[in-house]
């Protein structure tokens, strides 16, 4: 998937795309930059890419694309759709899903290394893969950043070394690789699934249950949007609403292109 709409095959009408939020930024900053006077100084544009190296930056641009591709015009007309589905993660928030909180975590795993039977601890997990184990998961609340922490890593295998202190060991012997991302999480800790304007829903809120929620929330989704019965029973649909906030749905297509005007 690219920034650009890609019809799904076998299911007419339907277009996936993915806004990858590093180029988006990295883009944007290309366009200031280039907006600055030829006699600029090396440390005068240093000085701007500094100051454009942050999440607020990313959220601008990845909202900007995604703003525009509403917009086009002329060639790019083609763009218009029906329905909008933002289903970005912590991504969402820029793309003006509101009541949505970041939560950074971090994960670890090693090859070759037989975990044995699962172990679950509180918030954290030690399970087996394929060819290995994976352990997860830290818990930062109000972090954005995805870079990987030694000390994260550390963390972990000390909480680890409590329920499964020979796996402990063995993984501190071991290579590990490791990655971090940022949850997106709610005020009550439920899925936000649903209208959010005329024509644009959502689906994100996911936390880190994304597998258990996300195949059965994808369904209702559809079934919203093409007005057929919904696996979820009627009772159970508030409890995802975006409406429960007792927000506006204020997200449309022309609010959208105004964002860009």
């Amino acid at each position: 998937l690219s920034n650009q709409p890609v019809p799904v095959p076998g299911v007419p009408g339907l277009s996936m795309l993915n806004f990858d939020p590093d180029n988006a930024a990295e883009a944007y900053r290309q366009r200031v930059l280039a907006q600055l006077e030829a006699t600029a100084t090396e440390d005068e544009r240093a000085t701007v890419r500094e100051q454009l190296s942050g999440a607020c930056t990313t959220e601008i641009a990845a909202f900007d694309e995604f703003a525009a591709l509403l917009a086009s015009e002329g060639a790019d007309a083609a763009h218009t759709f029906d329905h909008v589905v933002i289903a970005a993660g912590w991504g969402s928030a820029a793309l003006g899903v509101e009541r949505l909180s970041p939560v950074r975590g971090q994960l670890f795993w090693a090859e070759g290394v037989d975990p044995g039977r699962p172990a679950i601890w509180g918030p954290g997990y030690a399970i087996p893969t394929r060819s290995g184990v994976l352990v997860g998961a830290t818990h930062d609340r109000g972090r954005t950043d995805v870079g990987v922490f030694d000390e994260d890593t550390t963390a972990l295998l000390t909480k680890l070394s409590a329920p499964r202190p020979r796996l402990a060991t063995r993984l501190g012997e071991a290579r590990l690789e490791a990655r971090a991302a940022v949850r997106a999480t709610t005020p009550d800790h439920r899925p936000v699934c649903g209208a959010v304007g005329q024509g644009v829903w959502t689906l994100t809120g996911l936390g880190g249950r994304g597998f258990a929620w996300a195949p059965l929330l994808a369904e209702h989704l559809a079934a919203l949007i093409s007005a057929t019965p919904s696996p979820v029973s009627v009772g159970h649909h508030p409890l995802v609403a975006p409406a429960r906030y007792g927000l506006p749905a204020v997200l449309t297509h022309s609010a959208m292109r105004a964002e860009v005007d």
